[in-house]
Formats: structure tokens, C-alpha cells, sequence
């Protein structure tokens, strides 16, 4: 009987102590839930910086799903020149534990995030994206994306 209590006492004690929780890994992070747009800006050389995100897209939703869907949702809110459906489908890839990011899609698909971006924050409620490009006449512009959780 004696033995009985003992290991009853040994399975409480070891069920009293806190579970170490293992964090999520970044892709666990990227889609987990869908992302909602708070910024999206291109800077030419430091010069004019350009907001791209509109009021009509306040509403809309970015999901990555984990079988590397890309789905962007667009809410009741349109722009005047939107000319994509409420839904544009893509596909998206991750490279280096997501430290970048590849979202493709087809021609006219409505895709605002189509192309290969770097990572550069990603939390359980924030998500930042930036990419840089050079133009043939050697113009350099970077665009920054900040994304939030929905």
C-alpha cells in the first residue's frame, strides 16, 4: 500500500510543475492567422516617400495558409481603380526559417504582394516586409509593407 501512496505522490508533484512551452516557430507565426495592412510605403532614395496603402484597403486580409496558399481577402471597402475580385489566390514560399518571403501569382490576378520580400520583423501580432529594387537608370527604392494580426 505504502508503494501505492508513494507514486501517487511522485505523479502530483511531477504534475504540479510548469510545462516548459515550446514558442512557435516563424512560420508557425506567419499562418497563424490572417494580417491585416497598416502601412505600405516606397521610399526612392530617401527622397518623396510614398504611402501606397489606401483607406479602401483597411479592411483587407492577408492569409498564408500552411500548405502555401496565399490568399488576399478584400473587405466591403474598394478603391475606385481596383479592378481584381473580393478574393486573389497565390502561392507562397519561405526561405532560411522565413527570413524572406516569395508570394507569386499570375498576371492580373490583383495580388498586392506578388514578389520576393526579406522578413524583416515578425511577432505574434506584427509583421514587416521590405524589399529593394534598382531601376535600369540605377534608381534605388525601397518598399516597406507593416502588417498587423486580424
Amino acid at each position: 500500500m505504502k508503494h501505492y501512496y508513494l507514486l501517487l505522490l511522485g505523479g502530483l508533484l511531477t504534475s504540479c510543475f510548469d510545462k516548459e512551452e515550446v514558442p512557435p516557430s516563424r512560420t508557425q507565426l506567419l499562418t497563424a492567422s490572417p494580417w491585416a495592412m497598416t502601412s505600405y510605403v516606397d521610399d526612392t532614395n530617401g527622397q518623396n516617400p510614398l504611402q501606397r496603402f489606401q483607406s479602401c484597403d483597411q479592411d483587407d486580409s492577408f492569409r498564408f495558409d500552411t500548405g502555401g496558399t496565399y490568399i488576399e481577402e478584400r473587405g466591403s471597402l474598394r478603391c475606385t481603380n481596383e479592378t481584381a475580385g473580393p478574393t486573389s489566390l497565390g502561392r507562397w514560399t519561405a526561405k532560411d526559417d522565413v527570413d524572406s518571403l516569395t508570394v507569386t501569382g499570375v498576371a492580373g490576378d490583383g495580388l498586392i504582394l506578388r514578389t520576393k520580400w526579406k522578413v524583416t520583423e515578425l511577432t505574434t501580432s506584427s509583421l514587416t516586409l521590405s524589399r529593394r529594387t534598382v531601376s535600369s537608370t540605377g534608381v534605388a527604392r525601397t518598399s516597406t509593407v507593416q502588417l498587423v494580426k486580424k
